[in-house]
C-alpha cells in the first residue's frame, strides 16, 4: 500500500515556478518534482507533457526497459520544448526529479536532472538517491569545461546554478545537458518512505533533519498531507527558505 502526502508554497518569491506530477495507472505510479527557472514556460510544459511522453515510451517498449524509457522521455521532451520555444524563451528551464514505482514487482527507478532531490528512509538509514547537478562539483565542472563551457561564481556560464536542466537553449552551448542520472532498486519491508522535493527545502534542511521532522509527526499520528504542509511551512517560516518549496512524501508498507 502506498500513501501520498504533498504540498507546495510560493514562499517569499514573487512567482510560483515549482510544479509536481502525481499519477498512476494499473502498472506503475509516477511522481515528479519540477522546479522552473527563467520564467514558467518550461516547467509548465513539463507538467503537461512528461507523464504522457513516458506512457508513450512505455507502450513502445512494452514496459521492458524502464531506464531507457525514462532516459528517452527526458531527451524527447527537452527537444520538443526547445523546438517550440526556441526564440521566445531562451533562458526558461526546469529540473525534473522523478520516481517511478512498478506496483507489480515493487521495483523503482529514479530519474533526475537538476538540483531537486529524492531521499529514502530504509530502516533508520537516510539514503540520498539522486545527485545534485551543480556546476562546481568536480565531475560536472570537468564535463562543462570539456564541452567549451565555463563556470563563474559557481554558476554555469555565470548564469545558472545547476549544470543539467530542461530548456535553457542559450546555455546548451555552455555544457548544459538534460541527461538524467538513473538509478534502480527494489522496495522491501525495510523501506519506509521516499521524499522528493525542490531545492527550496534541501537548501535549508539536511536530509536527516527532514526525516527527523517527518518521523516526529508520523509518531504523533498526523495525516501525511498535514505532515507535508507542516514541513513546507517550517522550511519557509522557521528555516527562512527564500525559494518556492515543494515536497512529495511517498509512504510505504505501513498505514497511518
Amino acid at each position: 500500500m502506498i500513501h501520498i502526502g504533498h504540498y507546495k508554497n510560493i514562499g517569499y518569491r514573487d512567482t510560483m515556478e515549482d510544479y509536481m506530477i502525481i499519477n498512476s495507472n494499473p502498472k506503475f505510479c509516477f511522481f515528479s518534482i519540477l522546479d522552473g527557472h527563467g520564467g514558467s514556460s518550461c516547467v509548465k510544459y513539463l507538467k503537461v507533457k512528461l507523464y504522457n511522453i513516458i506512457l508513450e515510451q512505455y507502450t513502445k517498449y512494452n514496459g521492458s526497459n524502464i531506464s531507457k524509457i525514462l532516459y528517452n522521455s527526458y531527451q524527447i521532451l527537452d527537444q520538443m520544448f526547445l523546438e517550440n520555444y526556441r526564440i521566445s524563451n531562451r533562458l526558461s528551464g526546469s529540473t525534473a526529479c522523478s520516481l517511478l514505482i512498478d506496483i507489480r514487482n515493487n521495483k523503482y527507478w529514479i530519474a533526475n536532472t537538476g538540483d531537486s532531490r529524492i531521499i529514502v528512509l530504509v530502516n533508520n538509514n537516510v539514503i540520498q538517491l539522486s545527485k545534485d547537478h551543480k556546476p562546481y562539483s568536480k565531475d560536472e565542472y570537468n564535463r562543462i569545461v570539456s564541452q567549451n563551457g565555463f563556470v563563474y561564481k559557481n554558476r554555469l556560464g555565470g548564469i545558472l546554478a545547476m549544470s543539467r536542466a530542461f530548456g535553457n537553449i542559450r546555455l546548451k552551448t555552455q555544457g548544459l545537458i538534460v541527461t538524467p542520472d538513473i538509478l534502480t532498486g527494489t522496495i522491501n519491508k525495510n523501506y519506509k518512505y521516499f521524499v522528493i522535493a525542490s531545492d527550496g527545502l534541501y537548501d535549508v534542511m539536511t536530509n536527516t533533519e527532514i526525516v527527523n521532522f517527518i518521523n516526529y509527526h508520523i509518531d504523533k499520528n498526523l495525516k501525511l498531507k498535514d505532515i507535508s504542509k507542516k514541513l513546507v511551512q517550517y522550511a519557509i517560516n522557521n528555516k527562512h527558505s527564500s525559494d518556492n518549496v515543494s515536497v512529495i512524501i511517498v509512504l510505504l508498507n505501513y498505514h497511518i
